[in-house]
């Protein structure tokens, strides 16, 4: 399967060609072309909207419309957008089993950072990463978003119409997250990971285990490459994390993103971020009558008795009970942000010295 990377009159051949790089480097069915044709602006006069502003244009759809925004400038349509897809197709006669990949800085009428349609066409917005996102290359996150709507149309998925469990609105850190909130993306490009519903739908897919392999490859190396770039982890963590009056424990700057924690591994992690200075383990016991009551309200179905069971074990300093959750409510932080995100929200320490969260303290909001 052909891949083939062209690109709109104003991005530039060099950048084009760094990402054709990175993606031909991995070995698989993905074979990536890169093509140095120019589309003409004046068989094409929507790439000169610049020069006559005071056209009206009008298009049947949101899709296809294209208004001027003082924020967004002169935004394409996806209808002209797929137009220059589908006449490199005609002119170069693509396969129609291969993609062709726009890479442009033109926004687009919705402010999507990238689609495929069903003729296997695809924009990628390459603008506003270095700026509003990541402050590092666009190189990498837009190499990123090739793979990623690619994998989703072998998936079949319809992002337009598909309001399901394979298009997730609240970002988990998939490659399905929708990410409306577009400082959601972030989350996603650092986790490079597929969730367990997602990865069920490509077994039943029949997608090339060959191709599946080369597409997780491609996501682990780009996440590796930008992670290692110098201001990733200043920009991009910690990020103030909120407990709120229903004891959800929220990161809001990721769109609200919840950490997923069962009802006693979340009252010990809550009792950590109500004591930033931390914990000996000897002492936990001082904090016994707290945690029942955090617990009790996180767990609505348990009763008292049972609630005294749990909390006395857990802060037994002769059991392993405090250890063991520990390390499980790490590995579950770790597997929902990703390893370097987690490492601002895990709780460290050694025997005989403070357990604590590394978080400074104006990065916790506690609410209730």
């Amino acid at each position: 399967m052909k891949i083939h990377l062209i690109r709109t009159p104003e991005y530039e051949y060099e950048n084009a060609e760094e990402i054709f790089k990175i993606l031909k480097s991995y070995n698989g069915p993905l074979k990536f072309e890169l093509s140095d044709y120019k589309f003409n602006k004046k068989i094409f006069d929507f790439l000169r909207y610049e020069l006559y502003p005071d056209h009206n244009f009008k298009f049947k759809s949101e899709t296809e419309k294209i208004n001027f925004i003082n924020k967004r400038g002169y935004a394409l349509s996806w209808k002209e957008l797929f137009s220059l897809c589908d006449f490199y197709r005609k002119k170069r006669k693509v396969n129609e089993n291969d993609y062709v990949v726009l890479l442009t800085y033109r926004k687009n009428s919705l402010n999507w950072f990238s689609h495929c349609d069903e003729n296997l066409n695809v924009f990628i917005h390459t603008g506003d990463w270095e700026k509003h996102f990541l402050k590092v290359s666009h190189i990498f996150p837009s190499a990123y978003q090739i793979i990623e709507n690619i994998l989703q149309s072998l998936m079949e998925i319809d992002l337009e119409k598909e309001q399901s469990k394979y298009v997730h609105m609240e970002s988990k850190g998939c490659i399905n997250d929708f990410c409306q909130d577009k400082r959601q993306i972030i989350l996603k490009l650092r986790t490079a990971d597929i969730c367990e519903d997602c990865m069920k739908r490509i077994s039943k897919s029949g997608i090339d285990t060959d191709l599946i392999n080369q597409i997780f490859q491609i996501m682990e190396g780009l996440r590796a490459q930008f992670l290692f770039k110098k201001d990733i982890k200043r920009l991009t963590g910690p990020y103030t994390l909120t407990v709120d009056d229903d004891y959800n424990i929220l990161i809001p700057q990721l769109g609200n993103k919840k950490i997923e924690l069962e009802p006693l591994f979340a009252t010990l992690y809550i009792l950590f971020l109500l004591n930033p200075e931390g914990i000996k383990l000897r002492d936990l016991y001082k904090f016994k009558h707290l945690l029942k009551g955090i617990y009790l309200k996180l767990n609505v179905n348990i009763n008292e008795e049972t609630a005294e069971i749990r909390i006395k074990d857990l802060i037994n300093p002769i059991s392993n009970s405090f250890s063991q959750k520990k390390i499980k409510i790490n590995k579950k932080i770790q597997n929902q942000l990703g390893q370097s995100l987690s490492e601002f929200y895990q709780i460290t320490g050694k025997r005989g010295e403070p357990f604590k969260i590394n978080l400074p303290q104006n990065h916790i909001d506690i609410r209730f």
